[in-house]
């Protein structure tokens, strides 16, 4: 028996048909169906079924084969919401968007799987194109596809990821899925946001491992500061790389990025368990870093009136707390940082259990100095260990340049510096810390403008102070410059000081002691021969700072303090600089050699 039937339905009560068909919530509204069905042996027939609730519209059309799995079945779909927002109340569904839906879809089971092709789906401004095959209905994990998708804007980014700012336009996917056996090939996939597009081409297998080649490009990096956390220029980008791997381990290979004129090629290994493990490699002919670095200027927080001590007592970070491990390997022929740039750079960093190092480390200056050192902090013991080592022989001091400066016009000299601590916080390392500097200047120029970011309120007053004049040159002339400091167990004795330019000669010596943080560093100032600056031009000749880290203070004592032939002398109340060191270098004609000679002198004595 082969029925043909046509039919009819239509009804405004269907919450009240629920309890007829077992079937609670069922919608309200106007709904109609009507249609004709036919059979023929084991093929059913469906003629445009059409089914309506209020002005929400569906049409099924097709065949449907009653064996071999429904194979040979054929079926047209064509669905019409003017609005989902309402659609959606109907079925207690408030929050989808009032947009109109309009979806064409054909289907036909072969085999185990299924054939799908959705010709036209429109959400408002959302398009929609689909078609492909899945292998096993039963196991729906391969799938053949090719699918085209647009939205309007970038809005359903934020769904996923509402803290991230994207750059605007719209936004299309497209591209195919081809499964073979366990295998799916991803082939020609492209997402496009505005001018930006990301392509990607590769494997995905059933077991969860992957192989990507996925490259990335666009007009103006400063779109995506939000994602990669710092300010890389807005300029445009390139970047490419294969990735392949698992859940447990990924590998990120034959890394090529070009951001503006900067390039870097590089090698990642992640290894991903308890404790995230990232190892690679970078090397970079010309890196630019100069916007990395770039902040909104805020306000400084407002000192805290209730501490005391500069180096409290917050433990030193413990590397096992972080829950990730790195060790990379950098180069680069030349490092832009702006007004400078350095050459050679070549470092490797460490972030493992217990550890932190940054060994070797070196780069040429500007000016082909070679600058060197490393930095360990150890944490294995029980109390964290440090060691900073830093070298540099005839180099140029970066912080003193002013953009456009000639480099040829600034100092050069020697600096290094070697310190070891330990303790389990910062205050502990402090009062540990043992090691020596020192640092030696030539003739240059210095633009104080470069200098302003070191200056606080406070050393903007003492510079004030020790500097008798009222306006400030856009360069300064150094005749030369000597520091020397030795730090035993916290206690840093700064002797001396020299500072030697073309208006001023000023010798400082004094002590920083890091276990209680209390200062006591004396300055003395001489005016040069020859400029037409008489001795009371120098109300302060000498000036002493104490009181602490945290709470610095400048001492004068103008009533006691008389000048004798530039040299300031003590009268009473405040100590001063031994007049024999007064005399030494501010009555010499080369104080800064003097000053050499006499640390020299003071190491080979073992003192």
């Amino acid at each position: 028996y082969d029925p043909d039937l046509e039919f009819a339905f239509s009804s405004t009560e269907m919450p009240r048909l629920a309890s007829l068909v077992d079937q609670p919530g069922l919608p309200g509204g106007f709904f109609n169906l009507k249609g004709r069905i036919n059979k023929t042996g084991s093929e059913i027939q469906l003629n445009d079924i059409e089914m309506s609730l209020d002005d929400h519209r569906a049409v099924i059309g097709g065949r449907v084969v009653l064996e071999r799995n429904f194979g040979g079945s054929d079926l047209d779909i064509h669905l019409e919401i003017p609005d989902l927002a309402a659609f959606g109340g109907l079925f207690g569904r408030p929050n989808l968007p009032a947009e109109a839906l309009v979806l064409n879809m054909r289907l036909q089971p072969e085999g185990e799987g299924l054939a799908f092709q959705v010709t036209k789906t429109e959400v408002g401004d959302i398009r929609l194109s689909l078609d492909g095959k899945i292998a096993d209905i039963k196991n729906p994990i391969g799938v053949d596809a090719n699918f085209d998708i647009h939205f309007p804007n970038e809005e359903i980014l934020y769904l996923a990821t509402p803290k991230l700012k994207y750059p605007s336009g719209p936004l299309s996917i497209r591209g195919s899925l081809v499964h073979d056996s366990d295998i799916t090939s991803v082939r020609e996939v492209r997402a496009t946001l505005g001018e930006n597009a990301v392509d990607v081409d590769g494997t995905v297998s059933q077991r969860g491992e992957f192989e990507l080649d996925v490259a990335a490009r666009g007009p103006d990096a400063a779109e995506w500061e939000s994602l990669i956390g710092t300010h890389p220029g807005n300029v445009p980008f390139d970047v490419a790389a294969k990735v392949k791997g698992n859940a447990k381990r990924i590998e990120i290979n034959d890394v090529s990025a070009v951001v503006g004129k900067s390039e870097a090629l590089g090698n990642f290994t992640v290894e991903l368990s308890d404790i995230t493990r990232v190892t690679g490699d970078v090397r970079s002919k010309y890196l630019n870093v100069a916007t990395w670095t770039e902040t909104d200027e805020d306000e400084p927080p407002a000192p805290d009136p209730n501490q005391r001590y500069k180096f409290d007592d917050a433990p030193v970070m413990q590397i096992t707390d972080l829950g990730v491990e790195i060790e990379l390997d950098f180069e680069a022929d030349v490092l832009d940082l702006g007004e400078s740039y350095i050459d050679e750079l070549d470092m490797n960093f460490q972030l493992r259990d217990n550890l932190i190092q940054v060994k070797p480390f070196s780069f040429r200056d500007m000016r082909g100095a070679l600058l060197s050192g490393g930095l360990t902090l150890d944490s294995h013991g029980a109390r964290p260990q440090l060691n900073v080592d830093f070298l540099a022989e005839d180099f140029h001091p970066l912080i003193g340049a002013k953009e456009g400066q000639d480099p040829a016009t600034l100092p050069s000299g020697d600096f290094m510096i070697s310190l070891s601590s330990f303790g389990q916080t910062k205050r502990e390392m402090a009062s540990n810390l043992d090691g020596v500097m020192r640092m030696q200047l030539g003739p240059g120029k210095l633009a104080p403008s470069a200098y302003g970011f070191l200056m606080t309120d406070f050393l903007g007053q003492l510079f004030d102070t020790l500097n008798p004049f009222t306006e400030t040159p856009e360069y300064s002339q150094l005749d030369c410059a000597v520091v020397a400091a030795d730090i035993e167990s916290g206690l840093a004795t700064i002797a001396p000081i020299i500072l030697h330019t073309e208006q001023l000669t000023i010798v400082s010596e004094g002590t920083i002691d890091l276990n209680t943080e209390k200062l006591d560093i004396s300055f003395n100032t001489k005016q040069r021969k020859g400029l037409g600056i008489s001795a009371s031009d120098l109300v302060n000749p000498f000036i002493k700072v104490g009181g602490t880290l945290v709470s610095p203070t400048i001492i004068l004592d103008a009533k006691s303090t008389v000048v004798k032939g530039g040299i300031a002398v003590a009268t009473m109340g405040i100590s001063i600089l031994a007049n024999s060191l007064a005399e030494r270098y501010l009555s010499s004609k080369d104080p800064c050699g003097d000053a050499i000679r006499a640390v020299d002198k003071r190491e080979a004595e073992g003192r």
